[in-house]
């Protein structure tokens, strides 16, 4: 492949070390989070008994479903990004001022649910895993994307959903 037909910044040590750096890092991240959340539910199935039992492994497995398909709705694609051939990438489907509103909510009940942070783990491996999937594809982002290939993508527009009225800053 000649320098003139290579696909911009796709190319060169830097940008490949950084891609197997990310993408060793979400392993790593989702191995000790599967590790975590094999231990919590190990703990509920020994150490509890009678409807206790049944209530916590209702909740940490309806926890990992919604993980999962919370992550990997993530990597869903428009009919336009499917024709235009975007492979699956990372979208947050949120604005800049749904992502301030979450970060405050999320330092104030980190504060106050410091003890339930193990717990919380059951909510995160899915997006782990989905974050590791999006981590191998042939562009990590839509500007690589486009830089790449020359392919306009169209921009989503956020979805009005009740949490995004409700977390509006005043």
């Amino acid at each position: 492949m000649t320098a003139s037909t290579r696909e911009p910044g796709s190319t060169g040590f830097r940008y490949w070390r950084r891609r197997v750096v990310f993408t060793v890092f979400f392993v790593v991240l989702l191995l000790l989070s599967t590790w975590i959340s094999v231990i919590i539910i190990d703990l509920i199935a020994t150490q509890t008994h009678g409807v206790i039992r049944v209530i916590l492994l209702a909740v940490a497995g309806a926890g990992l479903l919604w993980s999962f398909a919370y992550g990997f709705s993530l990597l869903r694609r428009t009919d336009d990004e499917k024709r235009l051939g975007v492979p699956m990438i990372m979208h947050s489907g949120s604005t800049e001022a749904g992502r301030t509103a979450a970060g405050r909510a999320g330092v104030t009940m980190g504060i106050l649910g410091g003890p339930l942070v193990l717990f919380a783990q059951l909510f995160v491996v899915g997006v782990l895993a989905a974050a590791l999937v999006a981590s191998v594809q042939r562009y990590n982002s839509i500007e690589e994307f486009e830089r790449a290939t020359g392919k306009k993508v169209p921009r989503r527009t956020a979805a009005r959903t009740p949490w995004t009225v409700l977390s509006k800053p005043r």
